[in-house]
């Protein structure tokens, strides 16, 4: 195993470069020993990954030469929304480039998905990608369960400070070291993330370290929520005039008529100079004000009773967005809040959706495409699935089925695995859905390719308290926009990120 090998097969799976994380990784001899556990340390979309995909991929291919047992990979994840999708993204590179004569087989394991459950416990695939609570208790069931795998990767290894998970993530590190001084395997790969010191586990470990800061340019351009019930909106644009928002806007009611400041005239020795919301400068950007003989500088959105602001100011960063060609990948910490998101999205953008199909048409659509064939990668077929509107009632309305077909989703971990699977295949590989309303489902691990990001909320509840989002878990929602993607060098990938903020900016005084 070196670098020219493995940087052949990066190009033969379509990545034009190594990122600077992969090629310090791939240029230092301690990181290609066969049986090095290592530490990968890097931002969110720096190519972490990669990584241990390669390796392991370089150690099929020499295993298949020379006619050995392929080696055995499992890989543990934090969430049950990333399996399906991590073990696609473990595969399919390999059966593209080097066809399916020797496919690798994997399969997966989760909470809900345990089909192959004793198909992992005794080894019996190429890869197996598992959540770590189901690693702890195959650990737990046999001690010697971990021996049985020639690498075990860590997906987010940085969950480990999470009070109600990091403990079994330790379990889990001490038993792979164990075993590995015992049999001779596995060999660990910790994928993490700068926000944690982890000198402890390098030191405790003799973890070889592999850490770089590079990733694809990011664009983060926070929008200030404020006043009474968020009617002002200001947009922070740092100097760039390609924004999907004017400096500020007042968002009010259809029918609503009230006197509020304008920021943009001078006050006179009576006071701020007041305006009339149903001025027709103020409505329409075509009518010059009199006041500064141009177009109103602070313009007024009416919108129907009933509908929040924020998924206004949020469906006007869409609109944009989806007029640039882009996809949009919304998060908000709450399961309902997602759900409803997208309805009023949906109505909100209808006029720049496609079509939608009859709702007979749109069921049948959504519903054929949770119901399939699962198979395992081998090529054997596990089950079938079906799903019926029954099964889904409560979770999609009539207005979701539309929405599904026109482009606009949500996920979270209330929505059940074969209609979750389908939104993220619509969205994560064939692009058919443009925008995606989500918890931190997709948050940790989800190669999303998304070019835009928006964070609806910047708070999180922990039990019965609401805080603001970590540091790691605010790069965690920033890092799905631009990310690395086949046919794409670093310099091609700008991802767009829209903190949605409540509170007026700093820098700002006009609302002051």
């Amino acid at each position: 195993m070196d670098y020219v090998s493995l940087a052949c097969m990066a190009s033969a799976m379509g990545y034009a470069e190594f990122t600077q994380l992969q090629k310090e990784a791939f240029q230092n001899p301690e990181i290609l020993r066969p049986n090095r556990d290592i530490l990968v340390i890097g931002p969110t979309s720096s190519g972490k990954t990669l990584i241990p995909i390669l390796m392991y991929y370089q150690r099929v291919l020499e295993a298949d030469r020379s006619k050995q047992r392929r080696p055995k990979m499992l890989f543990v994840v934090p969430y049950k929304a990333l399996a399906s999708q991590k073990c696609t993204e473990l595969v399919a590179p390999y059966q593209k480039v080097y066809g399916t004569d020797k496919p690798l087989w994997a399969v997966q394991s989760t909470g809900e998905y345990r089909y192959a459950d004793h198909t992992i416990q005794r080894a019996e695939m190429d890869v197996a990608v598992i959540i770590s609570e189901k690693a702890f208790l195959f650990s737990c069931e046999n001690h010697a369960f971990l021996s049985q795998f020639d690498e075990v990767v860590f997906d987010e290894i940085g969950l480990l400070a999470d009070e109600s998970r990091g403990v079994k993530l330790d379990f889990l590190l001490a038993w792979c070291r164990m075993m590995k001084r015992q049999y001779g395997r596995p060999r660990m790969t910790l994928l993490a993330t700068p926000f944690y010191d982890w000198s402890a586990y390098v030191k405790q470990f003799d973890l070889a370290l592999v850490e770089s800061s590079g990733r694809p340019r990011l664009l983060e351009r926070p929008v200030f929520v404020s006043g009474s019930k968020e009617k002002n909106v200001a947009y922070t644009s740092d100097g760039d005039t390609d924004t999907p928002l004017p400096s500020m806007i007042h968002i009010c009611r259809e029918g609503q008529k009230e006197v509020t400041r304008c920021p943009a005239i001078a006050a006179s020795e009576d006071g701020p100079y007041l305006c009339q919301v149903d001025q027709l400068c103020r409505r329409n950007q075509n009518v010059p004000c009199e006041k500064i003989g141009g177009p109103c500088q602070y313009p007024v959105v009416a919108i129907q009773k009933g509908m929040p602001y924020k998924a206004y100011v949020i469906a006007r960063i869409c609109r944009w967005h989806l007029q640039n060609g882009r996809q949009v990948l919304i998060f908000w910490n709450n399961r309902e809040e997602v759900r409803q998101l997208a309805l009023r999205l949906y109505e909100l953008l209808r006029d720049i959706l496609p079509s939608a199909l009859s709702l007979e048409e749109c069921k049948k659509q959504v519903l054929d495409g949770c119901s399939r064939q699962v198979k395992s990668f081998d090529g054997s077929s596990l089950r079938s699935t079906e799903m019926t509107e029954d099964e889904l009632f409560g979770i999609l309305e009539e207005d979701h089925y539309r929405a599904l077909c026109c482009g606009i989703g949500f996920h979270s971990s209330a929505v059940p695995n074969e209609l979750r699977c389908y939104i993220e295949e619509q969205f994560l590989q064939t692009g058919n859905l443009k925008i995606v309303c989500s918890t931190e489902t997709l948050a940790y691990g989800v190669n999303s390719a998304v070019d835009a990001v928006i964070i609806a909320d910047m708070t999180k509840m922990r039990g019965r308290r609401q805080s603001l989002l970590s540091a790691n878990e605010y790069q965690n929602y920033v890092g799905r926009a631009g990310r690395l993607r086949p046919g794409l060098s670093m310099e091609d990938i700008v991802g767009w990120v829209h903190p949605i903020i409540n509170g007026h900016s700093p820098e700002d005084k006009r609302f002051t």
